[in-house]
């Protein structure tokens, strides 16, 4: 028995520090992977496989993630943000050409009473996460909304169109990702200083902060800092950004609290999934588990709102790289599922292959031209037949202008005041419909564009005219 307790007076220092080491934050610990980790405690730097995107790599895995050949995302466009309780980087900017402005203002500046725009959503291609659904749009992609989970103490005496209205109200809402797949693309982050106060003018101190790699510095004490833009912060990028906003001296060990979370006990939970448009309502207090409904479906270019129960509008506007040209109202209709049906060609464009502006104007590629037969089936507002028969009338008509002109210059007797009068009259005709007939491979240069519209207009202008003239 004495030798046991002159053991465990040996083991107590060992045992004091290691139950120390784990609640403390070590400010001077290696910016490495390669440092086990402590439970609880966070890193100083990332070993996520996209940590390069965000430029939080530990130094030993710069070079080794898996989009390291990739530049890093603009901080400009994303911020640490919450969701769910938990931290994770999220595209909370527009990009600065989009004018949209109804996309930009629902994406930087969200109304804390609209529900569709304080859900996170997932980029359907990039897999990225968006502060909501009008920051992935005004990046030009298609979304995944998150679902909306509502937790409930108490079993509610309600209908279920009632439901809706109770758990707002009554119930404990939670966010949850669309699915178990798309969790693997969300990348946890801890909101810190990153920058240097604006009254600060030291270069040598802004330089430091902005361009040392992470090494995050924990302090747990309020007169670390001063400006109350960052009360709920607790961390520095680095030991640069620390000493720019006044923070003198940094210890090595700092206590980190543990967070305490408390968990309401639950009898009734409410999915609202917005991936499968249904709620799924699971009641613990009965044999039955589940019940599923579908809500109403909404068009492609809709999403429900569980606050009005109605379909919201939400149109993707992606960016076509062509040529584009502007449709009248009467030249197209939209279907119900948001596709785009031109009347004259009779063909259903899909929401990626137009584009609708600010003002509710619709365009679509032109890059066909009426007169390219590589490309006559390609989309366009005019008719397959119409093009055909355009081309072809050209092809025909230009050579047979060539050869009358010909003609006339070379017999003399031709040449008489009314034979002149058809000579200038065929000649601004020929070079008319040449320039139509080349002008739509001219893409590249608008000058070169605009100059040859200028001479056609008048080459067909001037056509009319001694088309007048010679009837007289």
């Amino acid at each position: 028995m004495g030798t046991f307790i002159q053991s465990f007076v040996i083991l107590l220092p060992l045992l004091s520090n290691i139950i120390s080491h784990a609640t403390y934050f070590n400010n001077c610990s290696p910016v490495l992977c390669s440092v086990t980790p402590t439970l609880g405690i966070p890193k100083r730097c990332s070993c996520h496989q996209y940590c390069n995107l965000y430029s939080e790599c530990c130094s030993d895995i710069i070079n080794k993630t898996t989009f390291y050949h990739k530049q890093p995302y603009r901080s400009s466009y994303y911020s640490c943000k919450d969701a769910d309780g938990s931290y994770y980087y999220q595209i909370d900017r527009c990009p600065p050409n989009y004018d949209v402005m109804e996309y930009v203002n629902n994406c930087e500046n969200p109304d804390s009473d609209d529900q569709l725009q304080n859900i996170p959503a997932f980029g359907k291609t990039s897999k990225i996460l968006y502060r909501n659904l009008y920051c992935a749009l005004c990046h030009e992609e298609e979304f995944i909304l998150w679902n909306l989970l509502y937790k409930c103490e108490f079993r509610p005496n309600v209908s279920f169109e009632d439901i809706t209205s109770y758990v707002k109200n009554r119930c404990q809402s939670t966010l949850k990702p669309p699915s178990e797949d798309l969790e693997k693309y969300l990348y946890s982050c801890i909101p810190y200083i990153s920058n240097c106060p604006h009254g600060n003018n030291n270069t040598e101190q802004r330089i430091a902060c902005e361009s040392q790699p992470i090494a995050l510095i924990y302090l747990d004490k309020e007169e670390y800092f001063i400006r109350t833009k960052y009360k709920h912060f607790r961390f520095y990028k680095n030991r640069g950004c620390a000493t720019c906003n006044g923070v003198s001296e940094v210890p090595c060990k700092v206590p980190y609290p543990k967070a305490n979370v408390k968990v309401l006990p639950t009898v009734l939970t409410v999915l609202f999934n917005y991936h499968t448009n249904s709620i799924k309502v699971t009641d613990k207090s009965t044999a039955k588990k589940h019940t599923l409904v579908e809500l109403p479906s909404c068009p492609k270019q809709a999403v429900y709102d569980i606050n009005t129960n109605q379909c919201r509008q939400v149109i993707y506007h992606p960016q076509l790289n062509c040529t584009t040209t502007s449709l009248n109202e009467s030249e197209y209709y939209i279907t119900n599922d948001g596709r785009l049906y031109l009347n004259n060609t009779q063909r259903l464009l899909n929401q990626s292959e137009f584009i609708r502006d600010s003002q509710g104007i619709i365009s679509i590629c032109v890059n066909n031209g009426t007169n390219n037969i590589s490309n006559i089936n390609d989309i366009s507002k005019y008719s397959v037949a119409g093009s055909y028969i355009t081309l072809v009338g050209l092809v025909i008509s230009i050579p047979a202008l060539a050869i009358t002109i010909i003609v006339y210059l070379c017999i003399p007797d031709l040449r008489t005041l009314p034979g002149k009068l058809l000579i200038s009259l065929l000649s601004a005709l020929f070079v008319a419909e040449l320039l139509f007939l080349i002008s739509s491979q001219v893409t590249t240069s608008t000058v070169l564009c605009k100059s040859l519209a200028v001479v056609m207009h008048y080459a067909f202008f001037s056509d009319f005219l001694l088309d007048e003239c010679h009837v007289i």
